[in-house]
């Protein structure tokens, strides 16, 4: 198992029509925060259906994101952003697993799925079994670049199964064919109904 990174998750609502300055804005400080020291990588996406922007970045460990968080370029960047944004949520966790595909480059028009689970105290080991269970039957799935187990720091009941596809179609093929319901059965008990939505799909917009 790789080891585990720090992953920061936030959720922003920006004003319609200024969509376009906010990728300019985000990506003109994602450039500087790609020097801070600990910082993996980031992305942007959008989401297909509720339009709001969501940022994942990678640390190497909890420690570098809290002292990036106290630095003046992370109080500049979020002082570049605030004309934007209505509101914003922000999500903290580890993660667990990462599985990826042999000879399968990512792009930027990729899409990631997020499905919600909620893992009662005892259950860990048993999720984790499925987890792996469902990830060697999806093996060599069309598509399919790659998947993780996260597991929530703040609320570690919650669990979520990101994976991650080449694009839209790759996954809208493989979620309306025969075998879909069937190899994610083992999970489906595990599905968070409280999340609002137990999954959700988005489009890579930048990445750096």
């Amino acid at each position: 198992m790789a080891a585990a990174l720090y992953r920061v998750s936030l959720r922003m609502a920006i004003q319609p029509g200024k969509e376009k300055e906010f990728e300019e804005a985000w990506l003109t400080g994602a450039a500087r925060i790609a020097d801070a020291p600990g910082n993996v990588g980031q992305e942007l996406s959008q989401g297909e259906g509720d339009g709001a922007y969501y940022v994942v970045s990678d640390w190497e460990s909890k420690e570098a994101f809290a002292a990036y968080e106290c630095s003046p370029g992370h109080q500049e960047h979020r002082r570049s952003l605030a004309p934007y944004r209505t509101r914003g949520e922000m999500v903290t966790m580890r993660t667990l697993y990462r599985m990826d595909a042999e000879g399968r480059a990512r792009k930027k028009s990729s899409v990631r799925v997020l499905l919600h689970l909620r893992v009662a105290s005892g259950q860990e080991d048993r999720v984790e079994n499925l987890y792996h269970r469902v990830s060697d039957e999806l093996d060599g799935t069309p598509g399919l670049l790659r998947n993780e187990l996260l597991q929530g720091l703040a609320a570690p009941q919650e669990w979520a199964v990101l994976s991650e596809w080449r694009d839209a179609d790759a996954f809208r093929e493989w979620e309306n064919g025969a075998d879909h319901r069937g190899t994610t059965a083992p999970l489906r008990p595990f599905q968070n109904q409280e999340a609002g939505s137990v999954f959700g799909v988005y489009e890579v917009r930048a990445e750096h």
